[in-house]
């Protein structure tokens, strides 16, 4: 169980490299740049991640995982899957778009993370998919069956809009009218 310090020491490294993504993205983001943000050391740095693509997927899981647990202490509007899910798409969507850099090295660091950072690219995935079945029935409501499909469909089809929107092919309304049409078919038929 880490100590209160090390979370302490983790919640600043990643919080430093979310500043420095915003800033200019995967290319600009420097190793020694975070360390000295966060008051440590770079063999501390490269100790917990070792490159950029982990620190950037560490990052990623960690806005994932308080999304996840906001919806937990208090789940998304809407009466049914559809609308909830719709509203989790739309508020991972903004707040990408808020930060076009930021986005752009999260999803480079999902997309083309090597195997050294295979097992951070999975936990990252896993924490989206576990928010998206819990966006369709929330806390108090068992899996049913295919959920794990819907919502690796789900993944799949949010990281494609997501870069498609990074990489300028795609406007924010189009992104946002594309996961809504796919998640009205997708879900429709589960309510």
């Amino acid at each position: 169980m880490p100590t209160a310090r090390q979370l302490a020491r983790r919640e600043r490294i990643l919080e430093t490299a979310r500043l420095l993504a915003a800033k200019g993205g995967l290319d600009t983001l420097q190793m020694r740049d975070v360390a000295r943000g966060a008051g440590v050391s770079l063999s501390t740095l490269y100790r917990h991640h070792a490159s950029k693509a982990h620190l950037v997927l560490a990052l990623m899981t960690r806005e994932l995982e308080r999304l996840r647990q906001e919806l937990a202490d208090e789940p998304p509007p809407g009466d049914g899957p559809v609308p909830r899910v719709r509203h989790v798409l739309h508020h991972i969507a903004y707040t990408w778009a808020a930060s076009p850099p930021a986005a752009d090295a999260m999803l480079r660091a999902y997309l083309t993370a090597g195997p050294e950072a295979e097992e951070l690219r999975r936990a990252a995935g896993q924490t989206l998919r576990e928010l998206l079945v819990l966006a369709m029935w929330g806390p108090e409501n068992d899996q049913r069956p295919g959920d794990q499909a819907v919502a690796r469909t789900l993944e799949t089809l949010l990281v494609g809009c997501l870069a498609g929107w990074a990489s300028e092919r795609a406007t924010t309304e189009e992104l946002l009218g594309d996961l809504d049409l796919t998640t009205r078919a997708l879900l429709s038929s589960r309510s």
